[in-house]
């Protein structure tokens, strides 16, 4: 049950590692209860009469020195069985030597794991003497036991934890440097069966000195009895049943799946970031925002990192067979997965967990290409493009060209063939949001001479220079004509009425407004549309006289021309503009009084109007004329 708010103190930075023998097992070097058995096994057998091969460590190594009466052979020991035997595994250390999140190390054992994985980053403490030269910006391994480079700090014997913990003032110094970094942190206890006697001396000492204003500690230990357990609960040590190795391992996973928003929350510090980043080969770019920091960017410092991506789809049998074909036939264009297609997504990077948004949103798939460049482009009457971003793409069926040309993605597929003679496919997708009428026009421009199969000279950044037709491609031609039209006329607008459009958007184009662009535009060029009449139109207001009725049968008989001016003016809004068009006239043609023999015979008192041909014109005039 601590196990999570122990990771949660480690991810804040907030513990310090103190390490026994126990952790050094997998590494082949021997518990402290193992090491008292060498020692044993190492006695003559007449010296084996005065020694109790039952003694603890402490004890055992006191009575062998108390006997032979020299250090020599003991100090001798240490050094075969911890300095002169390489590890059959460190694997465990290097994964603790991964994450930066511990500052301080504390150990008992006499091995140099830590410090080795560690390298150049640390800093080992074991003599007081080294006290003043402690270097903030490393990380210290204080080994609490001596260091096998120097004999005189060993403590082994009996006599000698009674010095370091009890009468020696030097060791006071020594420890009370450990006492502040244990007062300001909580600790992880990874190691200790409780086997070992000094442990309990080691409980004993944090308590005497820090007693209740101590911060949290935490032993790790598998399948402890609920003796022990008890032993731990009194001196208010948390018990977590595992390990040391599992515990790294999950410790290292949890990380993985907290350090980005654990940085953005700020519970990480920069420094600890880029180096847990940096020990999985990882670069961040990242960016202050008032709440601290913002990650834009993660990518592996080679180029070659390895990712996982799992992703729990919705039930949707037809989605579902798209995504299956999409990656399967290894397609090279842009993939989508919507929102409303996920039920749950897990990203990852070299092991570590991608954050996604509170929200699920839509993820986007792109192929990595081979190449990417800019080229100009040229046809022969003229017209050219520069700086066009290109990017080359192959698969095993294809290469396929992605061609990036404002706010439209060009995409070129070219299947083997003898050159020139190559199968061909196009297409292009245009953006939501269109950019500026001039550039549309020369987009549009350009994709029409393209499928139109107009000779064009490439000249890439890199490279050499070349000329080539495409195939005609009568697909697209009405669809382009239509937009180049369509953004011809708004660029005239534009210069008409001195405005710019800025928030043309490609879905918002339909037959309305169509109309009203037209409209606009014969305002522009002076001229009248052709637009449908085919309802009736009723002469309101009519007064039946001779004048009148003559002016019905002129119509008739003389197609005489009959219009109508609306009395209020005229406002088009088009994209965010309003324009005012001035007062509607619309001009039947063909025109016809349906009922004019009714009103001739004063059956009916309104006449209707309407168009042999179905037609009117339309027109805006400044001015209203009843």
């Amino acid at each position: 049950m601590y196990k999570e708010y122990l990771f949660e103190l480690i991810r804040e930075e907030k513990v310090v590692f103190w390490a026994g023998s126990g952790f050094s097992l997998y590494a082949g070097f021997p518990s402290g209860k193992e090491l008292g058995k060498i020692f044993y096994d190492k006695l003559t057998t007449i010296e084996k009469l005065y020694i109790d091969e039952n003694l603890a460590l402490p004890d055992l190594t006191e009575e062998i020195l108390r006997l032979r009466g020299s250090r020599n052979s003991l100090n001798q020991l240490l050094n075969d069985v911890f300095k002169n035997k390489m590890p059959v595994s460190s694997e465990y250390h290097e994964l603790l030597a991964g994450i930066p999140h511990f500052k301080t190390f504390i150990t008992t054992n006499y091995d140099s794991l830590i410090e080795d994985s560690l390298k150049q980053n640390s800093q080992v403490i074991y003599s007081v003497n080294q006290i003043p030269y402690i270097d903030k910006n490393k990380i210290q391994v204080f080994k609490i036991h001596g260091d096998l480079s120097d004999p005189d700090s060993i403590i082994l014997t009996k006599s000698d934890f009674n010095n370091f913990f009890k009468l020696n003032a030097e060791s006071d110094t020594f420890w009370t440097v450990i006492k502040e970094r244990i007062a300001t942190n909580n600790v992880l206890f990874v190691g200790y069966n409780l086997e070992d006697p000094n442990i309990s001396v080691i409980f004993e000492k944090i308590s005497d000195e820090l007693g209740t204003h101590r911060k949290e500690c935490f032993l790790v230990a598998p399948d402890l009895p609920q003796t022990k357990i008890n032993f731990l609960i009194s001196q208010n040590i948390h018990y977590i049943n595992s390990t040391g190795e599992q515990l790294i391992t999950d410790l290292v996973q949890n990380i993985n799946d907290h350090i980005i928003s654990d940085f953005e929350k700020g519970l990480t510090s920069v420094e600890t970031y880029r180096k847990f980043l940096a020990n999985i080969k990882l670069e961040s770019d990242i960016k202050s925002n008032k709440d601290g920091f913002e990650i834009k960017s993660l990518k592996h410092s080679t180029g070659k990192g390895k990712g996982k991506f799992e992703l729990t789809l919705r039930n949707d049998p037809a989605f579902i067979k798209k995504f299956k074909e999409h990656f399967s036939e290894g397609r090279l264009e842009e993939f989508k997965i919507p929102a409303e297609q996920l039920i749950n997504t897990d990203f990852r990077i070299e092991g570590l967990k991608l954050p996604l948004p509170d929200k699920q949103t839509t993820i986007r798939f792109e192929p990595k290409p081979i190449k990417t460049t800019t080229i100009d482009i040229r046809f022969e009457d003229g017209f050219e493009m520069t700086d066009i971003p290109i990017k080359v793409f192959t698969s095993k069926s294809h290469v396929e060209i992605h061609i990036k040309i404002k706010s439209v993605l060009m995409y070129l597929k070219l299947f083997p063939g003898n050159y020139p003679e190559f199968q061909f496919n196009f297409k292009y997708i245009h953006n939501e949001l269109c950019t500026t009428t001039k550039e549309e026009i020369e987009v549009f421009t350009l994709l029409k001479k393209l499928v139109a199969g107009d000779l064009f000279t490439v000249y890439p950044k890199e490279g050499k220079t070349f000329t080539n037709v495409f195939p005609k491609t009568e697909n697209f031609k009405e669809e382009l004509d239509f937009y180049l039209e369509l953004f011809t006329s708004l660029r005239k607008i534009e210069q008409y009425y001195k405005i710019r459009f800025s928030e043309v958007k490609m879905s918002l184009i339909d037959d309305g407004m169509v109309e009203k662009i037209n409209l606009l535009m014969s305002i522009v060029n002076n001229t009248k549309i052709e637009i449908d009449a085919l309802e009736e139109f009723e002469i309101s207001e009519f007064e039946v006289s001779e004048e009148n009725l003559k002016r019905l049968q002129a119509v008739n008989q003389n197609n005489a021309p009959v219009f109508n001016i609306y009395e209020d003016p005229q406002i088009i809004e088009l994209f965010g503009h309003s324009f005012q068009a001035g007062y509607l006239k619309v001009e039947y043609l063909d025109p016809y009084i349906s009922n004019l023999g009714e009103i001739i015979n004063k059956k009916d008192q309104i006449p209707i109007l309407i168009s042999k041909q179905k037609k009117a014109l339309v027109s805006f005039v400044k001015d209203y004329k009843k």
